[in-house]
């Protein structure tokens, strides 16, 4: 298959896997400018009987039209197309420059609770949107969920909905169609009425719940132990993880699926309540003050009027998930005109414009009000940002500090030590260290880190 051209426009690269449905390529788009990459999948029917290949046609092409609309999200990759050749099926596919999750989640390393809430919130509301359809991943795990590379983002991958499997059985001349159930996922991940055979939409929100629950212990599902009276993973005595954030999980992951969260939304919900409580205490670990970390690691404090109204104007052009898209912007933005640049991005596109315009009008009116409080849950947002001191620490310390925190954290290792220096313009080397150590939730770990850093 490597180097055949399909449809005389997608030359096959490389094999990127092959499984039971079928196998998938990268491929270069040779009929557009710098032969971008791209993904295909190619579907091979079980056999070419004439009344089975119709159904399977039938399929294929509701699939592909699911997969269609599903692409209109930002995070879901968009199909490229779609096409039947010498009776196999094939989907093209944007291709993805990034990592999977699981890269991110190395065994034994326990990610913080920060970038877990962090993946939490950036997957729910694509769960939600495919739901919206009715569609179910049937297969969400940390392989299926890529970081994307030029903006950081969350990217859910691997529909299962593609690899549903109908055949047509032919006995004595004789046609009986017979849909053949097969339990599609992953070992570990796969809620247990999806695994009879029997997914539901909180089918998907089982297995996000794993894979936060693994992100946060370190312990693949496969590996952890099951309350034999309830059938529920046991997990908590394994992770240091605020309260409410842990029942949260302990809902998503409930055996019963009568008795778990019933929508993406819900659980979005539930997560508003986090914020604020002191962690669980795990294996001799102490535990630490917590905080609201959308506003307290914020770079823009914005009066809580200002954040009021700016989640009114948006609740007006996207709904409920407003508010969480307004605290993932403020994580990022460093300036009143980066946020609303931001918000506008996820707004649907003919009402970009005119979102911007009320935000920038939005904004205006706070700037010509006297500031009345030095809280810091306050800003008078200026013309242009005022820079903080620059920090006085070696910049080849700051990147030691990087490459070292990421062996402990992950990718994300980067961001929090830039973060860091930001919010603390006049931090010194020891304090960065302890800072950076802070966010490291092994005791033991941490230790090393300031070892290693030793100033």
């Amino acid at each position: 298959m490597l180097g055949r051209e399909l449809k005389g426009r997608y030359q096959i690269i490389a094999t990127l896997r092959t499984g039971g449905f079928g196998q998938t390529y990268i491929a270069e788009d040779t009929h557009r400018p710098g032969k971008p990459k791209c993904v295909v999948k190619h579907l091979m029917p079980a056999t070419h009987n004439p009344q089975f290949m119709d159904l399977a046609r039938r399929l294929f092409n509701t699939e592909a039209e699911i997969l269609e609309k599903l692409g209109r999200h930002e995070q879901i990759p968009q199909l490229l197309a779609y096409f039947e050749d010498n009776q196999e099926f094939y989907l093209v596919q944007e291709f993805i420059d990034g990592h999977p999750l699981s890269e991110e989640m190395l065994p034994g390393k326990p990610l913080p609770e920060t970038v877990v809430m962090a993946i939490l919130e950036d997957v729910l509301p694509i769960l939600t949107f495919v739901h919206s359809y009715g569609v179910i991943h049937r297969d969400i795990k940390p392989n299926n969920i890529m970081r994307r590379k030029p903006d950081n983002r969350l990217v859910l991958i691997d529909f299962g909905a593609v690899k549903k499997v109908r055949t047509q059985l032919v006995s004595e001349g004789q046609a009986v169609s017979s849909p053949l159930t097969v339990a599609i996922g992953t070992g570990g991940y796969i809620a247990p009425e999806q695994a009879l055979g029997h997914p539901r939409l909180n089918s998907d929100i089982y297995s996000l719940g794993m894979t936060a629950i693994e992100a946060l212990t370190g312990i693949s599902p496969r590996e952890l132990p099951v309350d034999f009276n309830t059938g529920d993973v046991l997990w908590r005595d394994r992770a240091t993880v605020n309260h409410r954030l842990a029942a949260v999980l302990d809902k998503m992951v409930c055996k019963s699926c009568t008795q778990r969260h019933q929508s993406a939304v819900e659980v979005l919900e539930a997560l508003k309540t986090v914020s604020g409580f002191p962690p669980a205490v795990g294996p001799g670990v102490k535990p630490t003050a917590t905080s609201d970390r959308f506003y307290s690691e914020a770079q823009l404090k914005l009066s809580p009027e200002l954040l009021a109204k700016l989640e009114a104007l948006l609740g007006e052009a996207i709904g409920p998930m407003a508010r969480l898209i307004l605290k993932q912007s403020l994580l990022q933005a460093s300036t009143a005109s980066d946020l609303i640049e931001r918000l506008s991005d996820r707004v649907p596109a003919k009402q970009q414009d005119k979102f911007r315009q009320s935000a920038q009008t939005l904004m205006a009116s706070f700037k010509t009000q006297p500031q009345t409080s030095t809280s810091a849950d306050t800003l008078t947002v200026n013309p242009a940002p005022v820079s903080a001191p620059p920090s006085q620490i070696d910049p080849n310390f700051v990147r030691r500090c990087e490459q070292e925190l990421s062996n402990f954290i992950g990718p994300m290792a980067g961001f929090v030590c830039q973060r860091t220096l930001k919010q603390n313009s006049g931090i010194t080397p020891t304090q960065l260290v302890e800072t950076l150590a802070a966010q490291i939730p092994n005791p033991q770990q941490a230790m090393e880190f300031r070892r290693r850093l030793r100033v």
